[in-house]
C-alpha cells in the first residue's frame, strides 16, 4: 500500500552486540566491544557536547548516540508479515554471509 511503512527483518530481535559479532566473525576479524557503563558514557557525552559548543567543532559523542549503542531496539514483523505476506527466506548468519559476499564483489571489501 502507498505511504506505509513496514518493517522487514528476521522472525526475532537481534541484539547489536551480537549483530557486530555475526559480522565480525563472518569477516574473520575479532569483536572488539568497549564496555563501558551508559552513566558514564552518557556523562562524558554532556562534556563532548559542552566543549563542542564553547570551542566550535562538532562532537563525536552525544547523548543521542550513547543511547543508539546503548539500547536495543526490537520491532515486529508482524505487519509486513500480514499485509504483504513477507517473511524472511534466510537466518541472520546467511543473510550476512550473502551480504559480505556481495560487498566483496563489489569491492567494497
Amino acid at each position: 500500500p502507498t505511504g506505509e511503512l513496514f518493517i522487514i527483518g528476521g522472525p526475532r530481535a537481534v541484539t547489536k552486540k551480537e549483530l557486530a559479532g555475526t559480522i565480525a566473525e563472518t569477516l574473520g576479524v575479532k569483536d572488539r566491544f568497549l564496555h563501558v557503563p551508559a552513566g558514564l558514557a552518557g556523562g562524558a557525552a554532556r562534556a563532548c557536547v559542552l566543549f563542542a559548543r564553547m570551542f566550535n567543532f562538532e562532537p563525536v559523542l552525544t547523548p543521542s548516540r550513547v543511547s543508539m549503542m546503548t539500547k536495543d531496539w526490537g520491532y515486529s514483523i508482524k505487519k509486513a508479515h500480514e499485509e504483504l505476506g513477507y517473511g524472511p527466506r534466510v537466518d541472520l548468519k546467511e543473510g550476512i554471509c550473502l551480504t559480505v559476499k556481495y560487498y566483496r564483489e563489489m569491492g567494497w571489501l
